[in-house]
């Protein structure tokens, strides 16, 4: 086998990967709706205040993303992350066993940090990795994890709410991620010499610099 084809099947494993992780991540987000009902009913509060968790975890992870890449930007990726798939799995086991709505939902804030931290790092990592006129396909294609998940993650979240309860729903989901941490790490090894940052505080910098110019807020 030339070095071209070991290569390429390197960048597939990577991907795949990835993919794999961002099913995990999207499965995760896309739990509360699935268990919303149980959820209420065994926490006593109403839909609309237990919708807000679902409002919660998209501004941790609308704010949260740009400004945790200034900061993890200068770790080696593959650890950054399976770590974040680490935190993502205990977290939603972590938030099974919270008795109330009101101890709840700052663990749920918490949870989605390893969301924001993910999916973004996996983006840059397979960008990175793989040629320029290539990238868009490559980027395209690990998204099409969360694309699975939010077709699979939202039914078998309810049915887990539905008929075991919710606190099985978030525990169902913290093992299977568990579990797909196991399989991303047999696929992430591919990403050695993509993943470690020339200089550990390069990222910092440059996201630093750019910051300023993107705080652009809409005109008109």
């Amino acid at each position: 086998m030339s070095g071209a084809d070991v290569r390429a099947d390197r960048l597939a494993s990577a991907r795949w990967a990835l993919l794999f992780g961002n099913f995990v991540i999207g499965c995760g987000v896309m739990a509360v709706v699935g268990v919303l009902n149980d959820l209420t009913a065994s926490l006593h509060v109403s839909v609309a205040r237990g919708g807000q968790l679902i409002a919660i975890a998209a501004a941790v992870m609308c704010f949260g993303a740009p400004l945790l890449a200034g900061w993890v930007g200068g770790f080696d990726r593959r650890r950054l992350l399976t770590g974040s798939l680490l935190w993502y799995a205990a977290f939603h086991v972590v938030a099974a066993l919270m008795p109330s709505y009101e101890t709840l939902w700052p663990v749920r804030a918490a949870t989605v940090l390893g969301a924001a931290v993910f999916t973004p790092q996996a983006a840059a990592a397979i960008g990175v990795m793989t040629p320029p006129e290539q990238r868009g396909r490559a980027i395209s294609f690990i998204f099409i994890g969360w694309s699975i998940a939010s077709v699979a993650g939202v039914p078998i979240a309810a049915w887990l709410g539905e008929t075991f309860g919710w606190g099985w729903g978030f525990g169902a989901a913290g093992v299977g991620m568990l579990a797909g941490l196991g399989m991303f790490i047999s696929g992430q090894k591919y990403l050695q010499g993509h993943a470690e940052p020339r200089e550990p505080d390069a990222a910092h910098r440059e996201f630093s610099r750019c910051a300023p110019s993107a705080q652009v807020g809409p005109s008109g």
